[in-house]
């Protein structure tokens, strides 16, 4: 895919920075990517189906309302999430989940306590949860940039094509300029 002449290639990332002194280092440092595919997801933690409600001549219906598939789907979409988080986490060189198997759906909800035992704060563990929603989606503070850019480079324009770019030979009326 190209747009204006140029290949758009490449995930978003983006650096989530935790200011905090660790090994005499500055903080800690997580790179968050786009999340492009839930293939994967989907795979390992297929969405739940409700069971079907048959009443005399009637055609069968989803039990939609019923509590326990509710709570299915409930902890599926937290599964989700959390799949979310850790595969757009992935991007971090050199992380590794000690209670978390990328392969097995029911472990992806340990990552909150495994955070919290590696020392990040509730606020912490926040704003790393934030990132990784901000490069997975437009956050208002993101399209106000792109529009405030977006903006600036039409002004640019404009000013452009109603400036005069050179020095005229001769006025409208065939006269030579006087210098």
């Amino acid at each position: 895919m190209k747009l204006a002449g140029q290949k758009i290639q490449g995930q978003y990332v983006e650096d989530i920075y935790i200011p905090r002194g660790i090994d005499g280092g500055e903080g800690v440092l997580f790179k968050a990517k786009a999340v492009n595919d839930l293939s994967r997801f989907e795979e390992l933690c297929p969405e739940p189906i409700p069971r079907m409600i048959t009443r005399p001549g009637e055609a069968p219906v989803p039990d939609i309302a019923n509590p326990q598939y509710k709570e299915r789907l409930r902890k599926h979409s937290e599964k989700r999430l959390a799949f979310m988080i850790l595969e757009s986490l992935s991007a971090t060189e050199g992380l590794e989940w000690e209670a978390v198997k990328l392969d097995e759906p029911d472990t992806w909800l340990n990552y909150t306590q495994e955070l919290k035992e590696a020392g990040f704060s509730q606020v912490e563990i926040n704003l790393i949860i934030a990132g990784v929603m901000r490069v997975n989606s437009l956050d208002e503070e993101h399209i106000r940039a792109a529009r405030e850019r977006f903006l600036a480079l039409k002004t640019l324009q404009v000013a452009d094509q109603s400036s005069q770019q050179e020095e005229q030979d001769s006025t409208p009326s065939g006269e030579a300029v006087n210098a």
